[in-house]
């Protein structure tokens, strides 16, 4: 039987997808990265999400992107107030919110 590569489809035939086949992957239509269906979430419905952030792409989730700059910014300062070395807070902060550091 042939194989699929690529085909848009919607977050619900994906959840049914993955019912059916576990190890079906889904891709980011936009950076290729992996990700998964979810049925709801605590902000609204059915969505897909990347396995890893991925703040470079056009489809994450923007709010995702202000709220991360706002923890940054936020760790950052009790970073520094605690005598933190001026390097070294960007891995740990990376590392904290399982976010690669690989471009």
């Amino acid at each position: 039987m042939p194989e699929l590569e690529h085909c848009l489809i919607s977050v619900k035939t994906a959840l049914r997808v993955s019912d059916l086949l576990p190890e079906a992957e889904f891709l980011c239509p936009s950076c290729k990265e992996p990700l998964r269906a979810h049925s709801e979430s605590s902000s609204g419905g059915a969505h897909f999400e990347h396995h890893e952030r991925n703040l470079d792409c056009p489809l994450s989730d923007k709010r995702t992107a202000k709220r991360l700059y706002a923890a940054y910014l936020a760790e950052k300062a009790v970073w520094q107030e605690n005598g933190g070395a001026a390097t070294g807070f960007l891995e740990v902060f990376l590392a904290r919110h399982n976010i690669s550091s690989e471009a």
